[in-house]
C-alpha cells in the first residue's frame, strides 16, 4: 500500500481491519513500513518482539506511532465479509515528507523489492493531480505492472453536491493515469473514514460523541444520489459499507484471489 502524505492510507488500513491500528492525523503518521497479518483465531491484536508475543495494554496506534527505529510484526483479527483468503497489509511511509526524505527511500525500496500481488495506490480524492503524486506515479509505472495496481480514490466524503462529482473525478483520474502509461487503470472511490466508523459501530466498539455525530452524517451523505457507491449488481440491502465504497474495494481485492 502506497501514497503521498495525508491521502488517508493509514485510515484505510484501520478500515480494512475494523479497529484503530495505525495513527491517523493530518501529518506524516507512518514513518516505518508495517506488516499487518490477519489472524482470524485471535480476538485482539498482538505483535512479536524478540520472538516473544506481546499485547498492547495502552492505545495500540499511539504505541506503534512512538516507535521510531524498528517495527514489530502485527497480527490482528479483521472485520470483513469476504474471508476466503488471509490478508496481509503492508503499510509504507508517505513518499513526500519534507521532514524526512528517508521515508521516500524506504517506501520505494519496499515497492521494488518485496513480493506482493496487489499494490493499492491511495490518492486524496479532493487533491488529485498534485506534483508529488505525479512524481510517485511515474515511479510506480516504471516498477509495477499495471495489472497489479488498484487506485483507491479516498476521501470522497469531502466532495460537495453541486461542486464535485465522484463519477467525473474517477473518469478524469483514469484518463490521466492512462496518459502516464497505466494500461486500463482500475479506480475505486471510497471513504475509508466512513467505513472504519461503521465497522466500529457494527462491532459495538465505544465511539466518542463526535464520532457518533460524524457517522450519522456519513450515513445521510452516502445514501444520496451521486454519493451512493453501492454496486449496481448488488441484490442485498446496502449498508454504509456498500455506500461508501469500502465493500466494493474489498471484493475487488478478493476477486484477484491473492494476498495484499
Amino acid at each position: 500500500m502506497t501514497a503521498t502524505m495525508s491521502a488517508g492510507k493509514s485510515t484505510l488500513v484501520n478500515a480494512f481491519v475494523g479497529r484503530k491500528i495505525m495513527m491517523t492525523q493530518n501529518e506524516s503518521c507512518t514513518s516505518l513500513p508495517w506488516v499487518i497479518t490477519e489472524d482470524p483465531e485471535s480476538s485482539k491484536p498482538y505483535g512479536y518482539f524478540n520472538r516473544m508475543r506481546i499485547t498492547f495494554k495502552q492505545d495500540m496506534a499511539t504505541t506503534l506511532h512512538k516507535l521510531s527505529e524498528a517495527t514489530v510484526p502485527i497480527f490482528t483479527p479483521m472485520y470483513r465479509n469476504e474471508t476466503n483468503t488471509i490478508w496481509q497489509l503492508i503499510d509504507t511511509p508517505g513518499v513526500n515528507s519534507s521532514r524526512d526524505i528517508e521515508h521516500k527511500r524506504l517506501a520505494e525500496s519496499y515497492i521494488r523489492e518485496m513480493e506482493y500481488s496487489v499494490l493499492l495506490y491511495v490518492l486524496n480524492g479532493g487533491h488529485l493531480g498534485t506534483s508529488d503524486d505525479e512524481a510517485h506515479l511515474r515511479f510506480i509505472q516504471q516498477v509495477v505492472p499495471s495489472q497489479k495496481i488498484i487506485f483507491v480514490m479516498n476521501k470522497v466524503d469531502q466532495f460537495r453536491k453541486g461542486h464535485d462529482s465522484i463519477r467525473e473525478s474517477v473518469a478524469t483520474l483514469k484518463t490521466r493515469l492512462h496518459e502516464l502509461g497505466f494500461d486500463d487503470p482500475v479506480v475505486q472511490p471510497v471513504s475509508a473514514r466512513a467505513g472504519y466508523l461503521f465497522k466500529c459501530e457494527l462491532q459495538r466498539f465505544t465511539l466518542t460523541e463526535e464520532e457518533v455525530d460524524e457517522l450519522d452524517w456519513y450515513k445521510r451523505k452516502f445514501s444520496r444520489e451521486g454519493f451512493n457507491l453501492t454496486e449496481k449488481e448488488s441484490t442485498e440491502s446496502p449498508t454504509l459499507l456498500d455506500q461508501c465504497g469500502l465493500r466494493a474495494l474489498e471484493k475487488m481485492i478478493n476477486r484477484k484471489e491473492v494476498y495484499i
